[in-house]
């Protein structure tokens, strides 16, 4: 049996998640060119409260009710194309990139990371820039912990629902 060094393993790993990404880029983009009303509106300028730049993307219809989609560990914004391109004709969506994942900022400092309350004042910030009145907000995996530390951390009043699911 040939053993791996961890090293190996996980730049592997990488480029998988990388590939996954990179193939729903490009049906993204390939869905867009032929849908046009699901092509992003990204807000500039989201920081969190510890001073990272947040990378929101915005769908659908301004005035519609909405919902914000919330990813998981090593994911990003794309991970909810198809539940964007199911939902947008009818409803405003938001997606953003977590502290550390996507276009979001990246620091290197494990405390960015670790505190409940971060990651819970990262998705006020996005509720409140997205412009979404009394969003549902939809987790996974990692995206659920983030909810549950945004309830525990705020009000919980100003969403309309709540669903979380993942391992």
């Amino acid at each position: 049996m040939m053993e791996f060094a961890r090293r190996q393993v996980l730049s592997g790993l990488g480029a998988a998640v990388l590939a996954g990404e990179y193939s729903r880029l490009a049906a993204a983009q390939e869905f867009a060119a032929v849908n046009p009303q699901v092509t992003p509106t990204r807000i500039s300028g989201i920081r969190s409260e510890d001073g990272l730049d947040i990378s929101v993307q915005l769908y659908g219809q301004a005035d519609a009710r909405g919902f914000i989609f919330i990813h998981g560990l090593g994911q990003c914004h794309l991970s909810w194309v198809n539940q964007v391109f199911a939902l947008s004709r009818h409803y405003r969506i938001a997606t953003y990139d977590l502290r550390g994942h996507g276009g979001s900022s990246k620091p290197k400092e494990s405390q960015f990371y670790s505190e409940g309350p971060r990651w819970a004042s990262d998705l006020r910030a996005v509720v409140n820039a997205s412009g979404i009145k009394c969003p549902i907000l939809v987790g996974w995996s990692l995206g659920g912990v983030v909810l549950s530390h945004y309830l525990s951390t705020f009000s919980s009043r100003g969403w309309a629902a709540l669903y979380s699911w993942g391992p």
